[in-house]
């Protein structure tokens, strides 16, 4: 399909469809240069007006920095390597993103362009890092949220997706298709809860966050304080059994024997086919009262596996947004 042109400057791709001209599109540069009043109700102008009243508050706070910068030349080059990466050329895009990155450190831009690189190449950590990057240099790019939602919905980290898809729908334009499927992902996830009897979307994200780092306190043999994040999380899902399965490991790593078998009876309450209950339950019946837990061959649970199987299996198609202005 032949590139269209601005409409504008004629000379590079239109991207964005100006609000102004009914729709036909104009590239970065000529967006930025004749942005004014009369474009109310775009996106983009609503992005850039938040931006700026963010960057004036903060002129009296000197101990705080707001450090994002627009520039429609290394947006377009992102652009440019971001095509060449959907043609399939990762050598070529890798290098030009990365040498935008290293030139440009400063520019929300450059991370997310590198953000959508290590997504692609399905490097979700670093994706994630990157991305995470771009939006809080500049925190109402929507499609940076978006794309950051979907890579913590392929890590299974339900809580901080719902969080990015809600920030793309609250910063983007709810005629933007990435924004109806952010709202739709974080409905059906929503359902799922409901329909599975667990909590809210707000205290699944709270109890998600405080569940993974119980989990970290408990592999970094900090049982006590591993105990009261668990304890924390059953305030917020109450019939969560890896949190009492965890809790069953925390008191057998302590030796306390009775106390892990009744933790683990718990969470074979809840879930009698819950299979890493089982398993460390027999290990904890053969020690003595005060005999600790050996590590070997523990089985432990980071998160909500259920929901985490049940999202997998019924997941709805979504695609990473790959192009500046999807």
């Amino acid at each position: 399909m032949k590139t269209r042109k601005c409409v504008i400057c004629t000379k590079v791709r239109g991207k964005r469809g100006c609000f102004r001209r009914d729709g036909e599109l104009i590239c970065p540069r000529c967006c930025a240069e004749i942005r004014g009043q009369e474009c109310a109700g775009c996106p983009y102008y609503t992005q850039a007006e938040r931006y700026e009243a963010d960057r004036i508050s903060k002129k009296s706070m000197p101990s705080e920095t707001f450090t994002a910068r627009i520039d429609p030349e290394i947006e377009e080059q992102v652009d440019q390597a971001l095509i060449v990466l959907e043609k399939g050329d990762t050598v070529t895009a890798e290098f030009r993103l990365k040498s935008l990155l290293r030139d440009n450190p400063d520019l929300y831009i450059t991370h997310y362009g590198m953000g959508a690189f290590y997504a692609l190449k399905n490097e979700l950590d670093q994706a994630q890092i990157c991305l995470s990057r771009a939006v809080e240099i500049f925190p109402y790019f929507a499609l940076a949220w978006y794309n950051l939602g979907i890579v913590y919905k392929e890590k299974s980290l339900l809580g901080q997706m719902v969080m990015a898809f809600r920030n793309a729908a609250k910063y983007g334009s709810p005629e933007e298709e990435f924004v109806k499927e952010a709202r739709r992902l974080v409905r059906s996830f929503e359902q799922q809860l409901e329909e599975t009897g667990g909590p809210t979307l707000d205290d699944y994200a709270r109890g998600e966050k405080r569940f993974g780092d119980a989990f970290e306190e408990m592999k970094n043999g900090h049982y006590e304080e591993a105990l009261a994040g668990f304890r924390e999380t059953l305030e917020l899902h109450p019939n969560n059994e890896q949190s009492y399965g965890n809790m069953g490991l925390c008191y057998a790593a302590l030796g306390q024997r009775h106390k892990a078998l009744e933790f683990f009876d718990k969470a074979l309450e809840i879930a009698p086919d819950y299979e890493p209950a089982s398993i460390n339950r027999a290990m904890v019946e053969r020690l003595e009262e005060g005999e600790k837990l050996p590590r070997k061959g523990v089985l432990e649970i980071q998160y909500y596996k259920d929901l985490q199987e049940k999202s997998a299996r019924a997941k709805p198609t979504s695609k990473l947004r790959k192009m500046l202005g999807a």
